[in-house]
């Protein structure tokens, strides 16, 4: 069952940060789409990794991500 949410946690994430990075486009602030890039490239690597030998375990992929959206919201707040 753990890899069932793990799957669907993965798969909202991606959809999530390719709408976050289409907007962080429009608004064109560099920082912002860098980091939604990451994060989409982060979360794009569960399904199809693109080092095969690194495996980023599913808890440190959601560390990330919480430690980047935080930057992303202080960069927002003062931009």
């Amino acid at each position: 069952m753990d890899a069932l949410y793990e799957m669907i946690i993965t798969l909202l994430m991606i959809l999530f940060w390719a709408v976050e990075l289409l907007y962080s486009l429009l608004d064109r602030v560099f920082a912002l789409i860098l980091l939604s890039f990451i994060l989409l490239i982060l979360w794009v690597d569960e399904l199809f990794p693109i080092n095969k030998e690194v495996k980023i375990p599913f808890n440190t992929r959601v560390f990330i991500t919480l430690l980047i959206v935080l930057t992303q919201q202080i960069l927002r707040f003062f931009l």
